[in-house]
């Protein structure tokens, strides 16, 4: 009952801001059934995008407005008149208006695939950068590694740059979320461990393979570890060149090999 009487309340706030906002607007009666009020609601509901709402919240949502339209169309209909939002209608500006207020959120909410445009700008960016050890570089980086391994954000990146996540287990044992040096380990081309001690810019090509592990993840495949071959063909994009790149910028930074390749003190 309480649920209900909460509704009951939101509806009668909704069709009072309605009515006030037609005073506001110098509009006589604010219901009636000349085709025009498809009009005027149409313009109360661009209204209420624009964040004159009665809670004055900017960025309605698709659900919030059809709220809003629910509320007028009970308004209209018990003084005898159609409601002017009407969903079935392709040419009712209202219902278009909350429809395409639903496509952009479900736009904002879906994954787009890497691609090769995205690729060539985020390494654009990374040129064009002041240092190698900029976090454009370090984006570029991450996302060639990440378009192979498909790390969660909370496996490899930080919450602040100021201090390390940890994931604690109920013994109180921590480990640290983002990817660390120790973590990538790699391999030369008869699949011998190499030394990443012993690796520089100059010298990664010797690097054929790359073996990742994680030492904790979301789903709690926690130890996993995957092996990635070097990308000769294209080594801008390789996938093992980029972690070596993530390691080699860490310890420039003065990062220890046991904390999180991203530098800690931008």
């Amino acid at each position: 009952m309480s649920r209900r009487r909460k509704d009951i309340e939101t509806i009668r706030a909704r069709q009072a801001h309605y009515i006030q906002w037609c005073k506001m607007m110098r509009i006589p009666d604010p219901c009636g059934d000349n085709p025009g009020y498809e009009q005027v609601v149409a313009m109360y509901v661009k209204h209420l995008q624009w964040g004159v709402n009665y809670t004055n919240k900017d960025g309605l949502r698709a659900a919030t407005l059809a709220g809003y339209a629910t509320a007028l169309g009970y308004l209209f209909t018990l003084r005898g008149f159609k409601s002017p939002i009407d969903s079935s209608d392709p040419n009712n500006v209202g219902a278009m208006l909350i429809s395409n207020c639903k496509k952009e959120e479900d736009i904002a909410v879906q994954r787009l695939p890497l691609n090769n445009s995205i690729f060539a700008e985020l390494k654009k960016m990374a040129k064009f950068s002041k240092s190698t050890d900029s976090e454009k570089n370090v984006l570029f980086d991450i996302t060639c590694i990440g378009r192979f391994l498909g790390p969660r954000v909370s496996e490899y990146a930080q919450t602040t740059p100021m201090k390390i996540d940890y994931h604690v287990y109920p013994s109180g044992k921590k480990v640290i979320k983002a990817f660390t040096a120790n973590d990538f380990v790699f391999l030369d081309k008869s699949g011998k461990i190499i030394d990443s001690q012993s690796l520089t810019e100059e010298t990664m090509d010797l690097a054929k393979k790359l073996k990742v592990t994680w030492r904790i993840q979301k789903n709690r495949a926690n130890g996993q570890s995957i092996t990635v071959s070097a990308d000769d063909n294209h080594p801008q994009l390789c996938p093992v060149r980029a972690a070596l790149r993530l390691v080699l910028r860490a310890r420039r930074c003065g990062q220890a090999d046991d904390h999180p390749v991203e530098e800690e003190h931008y």
